[in-house]
Formats: C-alpha cells, sequence, structure tokens
C-alpha cells in the first residue's frame, strides 16, 4: 500500500527527468550559409542555407524545405536570442552587424531553438587589383583569392558580374578562413558609375539606376565626418546623411559590415551609431551611404576610416631571446606593425639593463634600431620596448641576451 502512495510521485520524478532529457537534446550546432539578415525586426533572425544530421527537427518547423531542394539545402530560419554572442574566428564581434550574406557560419542552440552563439569564419583582406578572371583575384599586395560559382561581387554597392570589374580598383574581400574563397568582394571604382556600367543592364541583379558622388544629381546632401585618427575598441562611430527624405536609407563598411538600416529623425536626417569592439582590424577603409526611393539609388563615399582593435605586433627582433653574442656593441632592433593604424613614432619607446635610450635610436613607422656608443658589460642585458599606435593600442616586450666575457676579479694580497 505504502508502494502504491509513492508511485505518482516516482512517475511525476521520471517525467520531469525525461523532459530535462528532451530540452538537452534539443541544444544542437548547426553550420551553413547565411542567406538572410534581419536584425531591425522586433524578433531579429537570419535565414541560412544547410542541411544533414546536424539540422535540428525543432528549427525545421518554423519554415518549410524550398521546392525541389533535397535534405542538404534547406533554408532555414533561426531566430537570434537576446543574449547571443557573435564570435568573427576566435574574437568576439562587436555587433550583428558583422555578420553578412554569404558567410559560412556555425551556430550553437539554446533550448528554445534560438541561436545563442554564432561563429563567423571569415577574414578580411583587402588593397587594390592587380589581376582578376573568373577563377582568381590577385590583389597588389600579393594575395591570390579563389572565386567560386557563389561568390558575390559588389561594384559601388550594387550587386555585379565579374566581367566589369578591373584592374586597379579598390578591393575589400570577405574570403572563407580555411580555403581564403571569396564569399563577398566590394570594389570601388573611384568615380560616378552607373547600375548599368555595374551591371544591372547585361546581368538582371539590379534593376534601379544609381548616383555615384555626383553633386548635381546626388539626393545625398551631406554625410558629415570622419574621425581624425583610428578608432580602438569600444569606441563608438556616429554615421548619418543629410538628405531627400522619406526614402530608405542605409550604410555599409566594406568588409566589415553588412547593409545597416539608417533610421529617419525627420527633415531628411538619418542616422544610426556604431561601437565597435573585437571584430577585424580596417585600415584604409571606407564608408559607403546608400539611399533609394521608388525610382533611384543614390550613393555617397567618405574615408579613410582606420579602425584598430588589435595593438601593434612585433614581428622580428635582435638580438634574439635568450642567446648568446659576442660583441659588446650589438645593433638592437624590433621590426613591427599595426593591422589597423600607423605606428605613432613618438609612443615607440627602448630601454637597455633600465635605462632609457629612445633619443639615441632611430624610429620610423616600422622599425627602431640602436648602436650603443659605449660598449655594454659582460653578462646578462635586459631590453624593454613599448609600441604605441595611433589610436592608443599599446604593445610591450622584454627579452634579453648574454655578451660573452670575462668578469673583473678583485684579487687580495696576503701579508
Amino acid at each position: 500500500m505504502r508502494k502504491l502512495l509513492f508511485l505518482p510521485l516516482i512517475l511525476l520524478l521520471v517525467f520531469l527527468a525525461a523532459s530535462a532529457g528532451l530540452t538537452d537534446s534539443r541544444s544542437k550546432t548547426i553550420a551553413g550559409k547565411i542567406t538572410g539578415i534581419f536584425t531591425e525586426t522586433a524578433a531579429p533572425y537570419l535565414t541560412i542555407q544547410s542541411g544533414g544530421e546536424n539540422i535540428n527537427k525543432f528549427v525545421l518547423r518554423q519554415e518549410t524545405p524550398q521546392q525541389g531542394c533535397g535534405v542538404l539545402n534547406r533554408k532555414i530560419k533561426i531566430s537570434i536570442s537576446k543574449n547571443c554572442r557573435i564570435f568573427y574566428g576566435e574574437k568576439e564581434a562587436f555587433s550583428p552587424y558583422i555578420l553578412a550574406e554569404g558567410d559560412i557560419v556555425k551556430i550553437l542552440l539554446n533550448k528554445d531553438g534560438k541561436a545563442e552563439k554564432i561563429c563567423d569564419n571569415f577574414e578580411l583582406l583587402s588593397g587594390l587589383i592587380f589581376y582578376f578572371d573568373s577563377r582568381e583575384l590577385l590583389l597588389e599586395t600579393g594575395q591570390i583569392l579563389e572565386c567560386s560559382h557563389s561568390s558575390a561581387f559588389y561594384l559601388n554597392g550594387v550587386k555585379t558580374s565579374a566581367g566589369n570589374i578591373k584592374k586597379g580598383m579598390r578591393c575589400w574581400a570577405r574570403v572563407d578562413a580555411k580555403s581564403w574563397t571569396i564569399l563577398r568582394a566590394d570594389i570601388y571604382s573611384g568615380g560616378e558609375e552607373s547600375a548599368d556600367a555595374a551591371g544591372s543592364k547585361n546581368s538582371g541583379e539590379a534593376s534601379l539606376t544609381t548616383h555615384l558622388e555626383s553633386p548635381e544629381k546626388s539626393e545625398i546632401l551631406d554625410a558629415g565626418r570622419l574621425p581624425a585618427m583610428p578608432l580602438k575598441a569600444g569606441e563608438k562611430l556616429d554615421l548619418f546623411i543629410k538628405a531627400k527624405p522619406l526614402c530608405s536609407a542605409s550604410v555599409q563598411i566594406p568588409g566589415i559590415t553588412g547593409k545597416i538600416p539608417l533610421k529617419e529623425l525627420g527633415g531628411g536626417i538619418y542616422k544610426t551609431q556604431l561601437k565597435t569592439g573585437s571584430g577585424p582590424d580596417l585600415k584604409n577603409g571606407i564608408i559607403l551611404f546608400t539611399l533609394s526611393d521608388k525610382k533611384n539609388t543614390w550613393t555617397k563615399m567618405l574615408s579613410p576610416l582606420s579602425i584598430a582593435i588589435s595593438p601593434p605586433e612585433i614581428s622580428q627582433f635582435s638580438p634574439a631571446d635568450n642567446t648568446i653574442i659576442n660583441s659588446s656593441t650589438p645593433s638592437i632592433f624590433a621590426v613591427y606593425d599595426s593591422k589597423g593604424a600607423l605606428i605613432d613614432t613618438e609612443g615607440v619607446r627602448l630601454w637597455v639593463n633600465g635605462k632609457e635610450v629612445t633619443y639615441k635610436c632611430q624610429r620610423t613607422v616600422s622599425m627602431i634600431f640602436y648602436l650603443p656608443e659605449e660598449p655594454l658589460p659582460p653578462g646578462k642585458v635586459k631590453i624593454k620596448l613599448r609600441l604605441k599606435d595611433q589610436a592608443g593600442n599599446i604593445t610591450e616586450k622584454e627579452w634579453n641576451f648574454t655578451i660573452k666575457g670575462s668578469r673583473s676579479i678583485n684579487y687580495l694580497s696576503i701579508v
């Protein structure tokens, strides 16, 4: 009889345990290509093209597969949780705007089927185009990028065909970090460009007339000013345009963000604010504003914009750490660089055995060199180097080497 009294309690515990197990099983990781980003809605979400064993049936109920698509080609709608964390490589990104259509992502879903962690696997490369065909793109920096059937190309903000891309144009490319295949390339010609020249007439990818940087035609009257110095992590950037009212407006930082909607405040003032975080570095980039009505699209560019998230890096120094050398007047130097900002030469400082020798050094934006005027004493020599870039990021490095030689010995005369 007593066993029967406890039966309902036992059944309840079993049910709760089973429910907990079911909830945990719904927390899965899926992977795919982003096909749409909707962050301005009340309930932000994105869509990805994916499939396979990792696809969660709980998520698939939100959107049925496209007609004619197999299991490996499903379009999935995934809601973004309020506390979702977004990573670019191993770094945490500053906002969802770092995501872009075409990016390959891995998404960790919480028990409710919403994205709680998104890992975007891309690298940002930029430079002038030296050579381009349908298979590869070569930058003047020597980097060779692979093209695929899914690579997307945009010329002055308008989707274009490969035939309109020319040598000498500036390119910001988002590439897959493993294969270096172009996901999306934003290309700027530097002059006035119409949508017809950008490939709309031939490819059918755009149907609006685009006016770029043309004061006579453009409805974008003003676009503010960029900060004089590079931005660093945590700083805010206010972006606005004064333009024709009652239009649709957006802004894009090629290579860094997708298109970000601008909110009209009234009187033709469109504005938004971005906050930098741990996203990619950008040196001499551009900001591209787009304004559209029912018939036309206008764009306006601001440059240069630099965002220095990473501190300066030291690529080479001498003498090497923990080495033994014979010379008492060795050449002491270091080579360095910053991905998002120029090095501030006044912020480059050097100490030898605790004594600052900066004023005796030769300093440039990429190297510091010091040759001791007096021989250094035998034994261990301690070096300290401090770098600062124009955004205020600081890097310090210490190392030591040993100068081979006999130490002085005091002899006592015993009388």
